[in-house]
């Protein structure tokens, strides 16, 4: 069911132009009302429609709210035509749709606690791609892992990672992976200096979580490898730490 209103979140805010910004926002509104709100009880188009708007209004750019509802109705009702052009040409229907999302974003402001931070974790991969040395305008490798990184929290945003985990922690996940995935060498104090002991010690379960995404079990000694390097973590010069394919 969360993969429901999550894809139509993203594929709605493609549709829209929204940033990935808006996006993860959009889909992490609608994680933390359901962390607190039944599914069964609360219609999950109304939630995911009542989250893209409110996330374009606090990332910006703004959509109008009837721009929002008319484009995820559209992809509700894909494989529909018929039925799309009859809501467009339907003003009451519309106006009834657009107060349902309305009381849905109401709904939604209280479940958030009228908090509309969301600190993202792109920032961090982007300090974090600095941090390591890598060049992904001169290293083929450095910028195909880089790619996968923001590839995989674009994949996380449709899981509760992003209210498990701090944004940084994630990042150094994301990026962990993806370097081990491309074969890409670093010293990782710098990025373990970052997020701190905590976050170190968070960086294997979520590592496993992401895997988990793909092939469950894929990360499995994951935790063995952290431990390897948090023993190595004064090395210069050392390896990306281990992640286990499958």
């Amino acid at each position: 069911m969360r993969q429901s209103y999550c894809e139509m979140i993203e594929a709605a805010g493609e549709k829209l132009r929204l940033p990935a910004y808006a996006v993860g926002s959009a889909m992490y509104f609608a994680h933390l009302f359901y962390a607190s709100r039944s599914m069964g009880r609360n219609d999950r188009f109304l939630v995911a429609t009542a989250s893209l708007y409110l996330a374009s209004k606090v990332e910006d750019p703004v959509r109008n709210v009837m721009e929002v509802v008319s484009t995820c109705f559209a992809h509700r009702h894909r494989g529909e035509p018929d039925a799309v052009r009859a809501f467009r040409e339907d003003k009451g229907a519309q106006g009834a749709l657009r107060e349902g999302v309305l009381e849905a974003e109401t709904a939604l402001l209280h479940a958030i606690g009228f908090d509309f931070r969301v600190e993202q974790p792109y920032p961090h991969l982007v300090e974090f791609v600095g941090v390591l040395g890598l060049a992904p305008e001169r290293d083929p490798g450095a910028r195909d892992a880089a790619q996968a990184a923001w590839a995989l929290l674009d994949d996380s945003r449709r899981t509760t990672l992003w209210l498990q985990y701090g944004a940084a922690t994630l990042a150094a996940s994301a990026l962990m992976m993806a370097c081990r995935l491309c074969k890409v060498e670093a010293d990782w104090s710098p990025v373990w200096q970052a997020i701190g002991k905590d976050g170190r010690h968070h960086v294997a379960d979520a590592c496993s979580q992401l895997a988990d995404l793909y092939e469950p079990g894929a990360c499995g000694d994951l935790h063995m490898c952290i431990s390897h390097h948090d023993s190595n973590a004064a090395t210069p010069g050392h390896g990306t730490p281990s992640v286990p394919t499958s």
